[in-house]
Protein backbone atom coordinates (compact mmCIF):
# COMPACT_ATOMS: atom_id res chain seq x y z
CA UNK A 1 0.00 0.00 0.00
CA UNK A 2 1.95 3.03 -1.21
CA UNK A 3 -0.95 5.29 -0.29
CA UNK A 4 0.67 7.70 2.14
CA UNK A 5 3.95 9.55 1.90
CA UNK A 6 4.87 12.86 3.55
CA UNK A 7 1.81 14.63 2.23
CA UNK A 8 -1.74 14.57 3.51
CA UNK A 9 -4.14 12.07 1.98
CA UNK A 10 -7.90 12.47 2.25
CA UNK A 11 -10.23 9.50 1.90
CA UNK A 12 -14.02 9.88 1.98
CA UNK A 13 -16.42 7.03 2.64
CA UNK A 14 -20.01 7.86 1.74
CA UNK A 15 -23.25 6.00 1.29
CA UNK A 16 -26.80 5.58 2.46
CA UNK A 17 -27.67 4.91 6.08
CA UNK A 18 -27.16 1.27 6.99
CA UNK A 19 -24.88 0.58 4.03
CA UNK A 20 -21.86 -0.35 6.19
CA UNK A 21 -19.85 2.89 6.22
CA UNK A 22 -18.93 2.56 9.89
CA UNK A 23 -17.92 -1.09 9.50
CA UNK A 24 -15.79 -0.32 6.43
CA UNK A 25 -14.20 2.67 8.17
CA UNK A 26 -13.25 0.62 11.23
CA UNK A 27 -11.68 -2.09 9.06
CA UNK A 28 -9.89 0.44 6.89
CA UNK A 29 -8.55 2.23 9.98
CA UNK A 30 -7.15 -1.05 11.30
CA UNK A 31 -5.31 -1.63 8.01
CA UNK A 32 -3.97 1.92 7.88
CA UNK A 33 -2.67 1.65 11.44
CA UNK A 34 -0.92 -1.64 10.57
CA UNK A 35 0.70 -0.30 7.40
CA UNK A 36 1.47 3.19 8.75
CA UNK A 37 1.96 2.89 12.54
CA UNK A 38 3.81 6.22 12.79
CA UNK A 39 1.20 8.26 10.92
CA UNK A 40 -1.50 10.37 12.52
CA UNK A 41 -4.98 9.46 11.35
CA UNK A 42 -7.95 11.79 11.79
CA UNK A 43 -11.45 10.39 11.41
CA UNK A 44 -14.13 12.98 10.75
CA UNK A 45 -17.74 11.90 11.20
CA UNK A 46 -20.34 14.06 9.48
CA UNK A 47 -23.20 12.08 11.05
CA UNK A 48 -25.06 14.13 13.67
CA UNK A 49 -25.65 10.97 15.72
CA UNK A 50 -21.86 10.52 16.26
CA UNK A 51 -22.21 6.84 15.41
CA UNK A 52 -18.56 6.47 14.35
CA UNK A 53 -17.24 7.75 17.68
CA UNK A 54 -19.68 5.59 19.61
CA UNK A 55 -18.54 2.52 17.64
CA UNK A 56 -15.05 3.09 19.08
CA UNK A 57 -16.46 3.33 22.60
CA UNK A 58 -16.09 7.13 22.78
CA UNK A 59 -18.57 9.21 24.76
CA UNK A 60 -19.18 12.04 22.31
CA UNK A 61 -20.66 15.11 23.98
CA UNK A 62 -19.22 18.13 22.21
CA UNK A 63 -19.55 18.08 18.45
CA UNK A 64 -18.89 20.69 15.78
CA UNK A 65 -22.64 20.61 15.10
CA UNK A 66 -23.37 21.30 18.75
CA UNK A 67 -20.88 24.15 18.93
CA UNK A 68 -22.09 25.75 15.69
CA UNK A 69 -25.79 25.45 16.40
CA UNK A 70 -25.59 26.35 20.07
CA UNK A 71 -27.80 23.31 20.67
CA UNK A 72 -25.41 21.89 23.24
CA UNK A 73 -23.44 23.83 25.81
CA UNK A 74 -19.73 23.69 25.05
CA UNK A 75 -18.00 23.04 28.38
CA UNK A 76 -14.31 23.74 27.71
CA UNK A 77 -14.93 27.10 26.13
CA UNK A 78 -13.73 28.90 23.06
CA UNK A 79 -10.55 30.95 23.57
CA UNK A 80 -11.42 34.63 24.04
CA UNK A 81 -9.24 35.70 21.11
CA UNK A 82 -11.17 33.50 18.68
CA UNK A 83 -14.63 33.60 17.18
CA UNK A 84 -16.76 30.47 17.22
CA UNK A 85 -16.23 30.03 13.48
CA UNK A 86 -12.44 30.36 13.79
CA UNK A 87 -12.39 27.76 16.57
CA UNK A 88 -14.44 25.30 14.55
Amino acid sequence: MGLMNNSTTTIAITGKGGSGKTTITKGFLKLLKEYYPDKSILLFDNDLTSELGHSFGLDIRNTIYGIRSGKHEYKTGIPSRMTKQEYI
